[in-house]
């Protein structure tokens, strides 16, 4: 794992840990980095992960077309990653 995918996946923790307090706008702030760096590496799994949680955030906030585009890129990435669970998973 590189340094990059690293800083993803501490940033996506972060909004998640955000989420889960009620903070939503500093949630969204986290995920939106994570997802420049996973995008930075073309991560495929990191973007699908990170997708997914935006996707939980604008549910949260009531924002359900927004959620839905969300859940679709996450399913998109994972298809991408090669992981046919994960995305089976998301569509269901």
């Amino acid at each position: 794992m590189s340094q990059l995918s690293s800083t993803g996946d501490d940033l996506n923790l972060r909004g998640l840990i955000f989420h889960a307090l009620g903070d939503f706008p500093s949630a969204l702030l986290a995920l939106e980095e994570a997802r420049a760096f996973f995008a930075a590496e073309t991560h495929h799994q990191g973007l699908s992960k990170v997708e997914n949680n935006i996707a939980l955030v604008r549910q949260s906030e009531g924002d359900l077309p927004l959620a839905q585009m969300h859940y679709e890129k996450a399913e998109r990435e994972a298809i991408l990653a090669g992981d046919p669970v994960r995305a089976t998973v998301l569509c269901s």
